[in-house]
């Protein structure tokens, strides 16, 4: 794998077998590491497919700053999917305008 890797699956991944039992993530007293942020992202990847998510859906997430949004983006881009992070500050409308318009 070349040092500059084109998606952010495949960065993480390459990161992780360079750097795999350092810190990638602290939220909190929670640490993830780069070795088990690819592993939780693939497993991610690997439910989206089992959902029926193919390459070039589009992945709605509607969720706060925290562990689980970077691995569904993780999970999208290791499926091809394209990741629509949804604003938790958005009301109802504007949530709705947003899913019509992605």
């Amino acid at each position: 794998m070349s040092a500059r890797a084109d998606t952010l699956a495949r960065s993480i991944a390459a990161t992780a077998v360079r750097l795999g039992h350092h810190s990638a993530i602290i939220e909190g007293d929670r640490t993830t590491t780069y070795a088990l942020l690819n592993e939780l992202g693939t497993a991610a990847s690997k439910a989206l497919i089992a959902s029926g998510v193919r390459r070039g859906d589009r992945v709605g997430v509607l969720l706060g700053n925290q562990t689980e949004w970077v691995l569904m983006a993780l999970a999208a881009s290791a499926t091809g999917a394209v990741f629509v992070p949804l604003n938790t500050w958005h009301k109802r409308g504007e949530l709705e305008w947003t899913i019509r318009h992605c």
